[in-house]
């Protein structure tokens, strides 16, 4: 229903580059912010095992999921981290 479904812009490419040095987690930071919004019918352990099972990144992927739910949660947390690692928030 898109009465009901409201639209959240992030800048993610920006945040990921600024955040963990290149722009790779994308993807994995957009999951974890439609994770926190409730978008995604997984649980956030699920997301976390597949990240490690796919073994690609782990760590990197790991923030990354961490970092869109921090996004999703507290978008100004997001832009002081981002401002204190030299970055534009």
């Amino acid at each position: 229903n898109r009465s009901t479904c409201a639209q959240h812009p992030v800048d993610a490419t920006t945040a990921i580059d600024v955040l963990l040095g290149d722009e790779m987690g994308t993807n994995i930071f957009m999951i974890g912010y439609a994770w926190q919004k409730g978008l995604v019918p997984l649980s956030s352990d699920s997301i976390i095992r597949a990240i490690a099972l796919n073994g690609v990144s782990v760590e990197d992927n790991k923030k990354a999921f961490a970092l869109g739910r921090l996004a999703a949660h507290d978008p100004a947390r997001l832009a002081a981290l981002m401002e204190s690692a030299g970055g534009a928030a």
